[in-house]
């Protein structure tokens, strides 16, 4: 509650400004919206921004947290979408339905009805479980299975009608480059951690962290770089990739040195001038080693996070 009563009282003071002196913006378009002279109102915008910004974002990351956990838990179906990627979207949809980030609904009847011998009487509140809808035995084949390729998969995780989810293209196609990414660039992927946590809540579903091991890809190829002497070929440099959020911040050097005294792993700065002997930088806080100086390294990721390359002080 003081959480939702600071992000009203923030957004009621931009509401106010974007209405005088609108900008180039999502919210200038909320605060500027008219239909036959009718504006939204205050309580029915700061809905509206709740809907794009916390909906928006905190499901997504569920599904890609949720989504990988029960890939891990089932190497076979795993394995399957790393030899075959076409199936990414299919299994996207199945992720979306076998844990789905929002569990449940909120609706009100409009009128007297009965719902499977039940009676709801207009202006009752009824709560829909999608967790369980999605595991319909009827609506289903083999509904407690994992399965990517799953062809009829009609589930109710973004909803239906007029309250189908606004952000339902951006939240598949997101979950598709993630997983797509993974793959490919993390031949081996492995859990540090068989249990994980979940926060707790009624509605939405999401991990705490999940920790993983991986193995990124070695290149193979050698590629001929732009000014290399005579056009021959060099080995193509790829820049490390970085896993960046508030409480962990890891790169993958070539060599990491572990400091003895503590297990803290330590690793050159590369950002800095004067390239990884200027300094070194700690880049696990949870004090997670990262082990051995060859392609395997401990990985730690803490949901919410954001993927994203890292480049080199020196031009990798």
């Amino acid at each position: 509650m003081q959480a939702a009563r600071a992000f009203d009282g923030y957004f009621r003071s931009v509401i106010a400004e974007r209405r005088v002196a609108p900008r180039d913006d999502s919210l200038s378009a909320l605060a500027q919206a008219e239909d036959e002279g009718e504006r939204l109102t205050e309580r029915e915008t700061l809905n509206m921004l709740r809907l794009l910004i916390i909906a928006g974002n905190e499901t997504t990351t569920n599904l890609i947290g949720n989504g990988m956990l029960a890939l891990l838990r089932k190497p076979d179906q795993l394995r399957r979408l790393r030899e075959d990627p076409s199936l990414i979207p299919s299994a996207v949809e199945e992720l979306l339905r076998y844990d789905p980030p929002a569990q449940a609904f909120f609706r009100r009847a409009l009128a007297d009805c009965a719902v499977n011998g039940f009676e709801l009487r207009a202006k009752d509140n009824v709560v829909l479980l999608v967790g369980a809808a999605n595991r319909d035995g009827q609506a289903f084949d083999d509904p407690d299975r994992l399965e990517v390729g799953r062809a009829v998969n009609p589930h109710l995780t973004l909803g239906r009608g007029i309250h189908y989810c606004l952000g339902a293209p951006l939240s598949r196609l997101e979950g598709r480059i993630v997983f797509e990414t993974l793959l490919e660039r993390f031949p081996e992927i492995a859990p540090l951690d068989d249990r994980p946590r979940f926060r707790g809540g009624v509605v939405l579903r999401g991990l705490r962290s999940l920790p993983l091991r991986g193995r990124r890809a070695r290149v193979r190829s050698a590629q001929a770089l732009p000014g290399a002497s005579g056009g021959r070929s060099a080995a193509t440099r790829v820049p490390p990739t970085r896993w960046s959020n508030p409480a962990t911040s890891i790169y993958r050097p070539a060599r990491p040195r572990q400091c003895a005294s503590d297990r803290r792993t330590f690793v050159p700065d590369r950002s800095k001038k004067g390239g990884p002997q200027g300094s070194a930088q700690l880049v696990s806080k949870r004090r997670v080693p990262i082990r051995g100086a060859g392609s395997t390294a401990r990985i730690a990721v803490d949901l919410p996070t954001e993927i994203r390359r890292g480049r080199s002080g020196r031009g990798s």
